[in-house]
């Protein structure tokens, strides 16, 4: 079973943690960088997504500055045609994100009713993921983290949860 909580002190999971947190900002300047460049917006920003295994935005705040050809509107903002020349800059903003070892790129809730993408983050010598709910899993998964991370409980998270942010997390 993959745990709902997990800790690793794996040097290989640190490092990819470490790695997928910089890469994920590096996504995200891209992102306003395109999104000043193009938009004519008080305060350009982009609608952006990320997963456990991509960083790319969906379109960027509007109005779109006049002479930059054609854009759709495309979820909560506008992104350029595929036919725009301006496309090919948009879609290199998207950055593809380092796999963490031991942690599917996606995985399904128990009754395969969500998506679940865990979120890893590193504190105090040790990496933690969390899940909302529990994960449908096979076998093959199973031992892949079992590598890798240890189950923990949501308390341990959320402690160290809490000192990373330095926020309290919602029960």
């Amino acid at each position: 079973m993959i745990p709902q909580h997990g800790k690793s002190t794996h040097p290989d999971v640190l490092a990819a943690v470490d790695l997928w947190w910089s890469e994920r900002k590096r996504g995200h300047d891209q992102v306003l960088a395109f999104a000043a460049k193009y938009s004519d917006a008080e305060k350009p920003s982009a609608y952006a997504g990320v997963r456990i295994d991509w960083f790319n935005a969906d379109g960027i705040t509007g109005p779109i500055k006049p002479g930059n050809g054609q854009w759709k509107v495309n979820g909560h903002g506008y992104a350029p045609y595929k036919s725009n020349p301006v496309n090919k800059e948009f879609e290199a903003t998207f950055v593809k994100l380092p796999a963490i070892p031991g942690l599917p790129a996606i995985m399904f809730s128990a009754d395969q009713s969500h998506f679940l993408y865990p979120r890893a983050f590193v504190w105090d010598g040790a990496a933690y993921y969390s899940l909302p709910q529990p994960a449908h899993h096979d076998e093959g998964d199973t031992e892949r983290t079992a590598d890798y991370w240890t189950e923990i409980l949501a308390s341990e998270y959320h402690r160290a949860h809490e000192f990373y942010t330095g926020k309290a997390v919602a029960a």
